[in-house]
């Protein structure tokens, strides 16, 4: 039997682990869309640099979101869908940009901008980025071992 075509060792306790974390990371933004994380509350924090702060907030959680969607998706299912695992968390990712900003217009001190969506969605692209330079590093690695053996 192909051992491309088994199921992830563990069964389904350790596919939940990887959905709970993708949940998790979904989670954790959607708390810093509260109020408790308004321009005004991290003023204080990060002062004249507040805007620098927020904007590079939003590319990390989304870089890291589409990370996290990236390797569940890739242990959540089968791995012959192997070219579906990026676009499917890209696009995930973009979706939850849009959710999250939506969400926001109905939070006191915060509000929706489309300004932020892309900003979100730069960060999905970096984390995109990211993957498919370690995944080209470790393809080559990969291959040059396998010609040496």
């Amino acid at each position: 039997m192909n051992n491309n075509n088994k199921a992830p060792a563990g069964g389904l306790a350790r596919r939940a682990l990887y959905v709970l974390a993708a949940l998790a990371a979904m989670s954790a933004i959607f708390w810093f869309s509260t109020g408790a994380f308004s321009s005004d509350a991290t003023r204080r924090l990060f002062g004249e640099y507040n805007f620098l702060a927020r904007k590079a907030a939003h590319v990390c959680e989304f870089a890291g979101l589409f990370l996290v969607l990236r390797f569940a998706s890739s242990r959540f299912f089968r791995s012959r869908t192997n070219r579906l695992h990026a676009p499917l968390a890209f696009l995930m990712a973009a979706g939850y940009a849009v959710f999250d900003e939506w969400h926001q217009s109905f939070v006191p001190d915060r509000s929706a901008s489309a300004t932020d969506v892309v900003i979100d969605i730069a960060g999905v692209f970096i984390g995109f980025a990211l993957w498919l330079a370690v995944h080209i590093v470790s393809s080559r690695r990969d291959n040059r071992f396998r010609t040496q053996s």
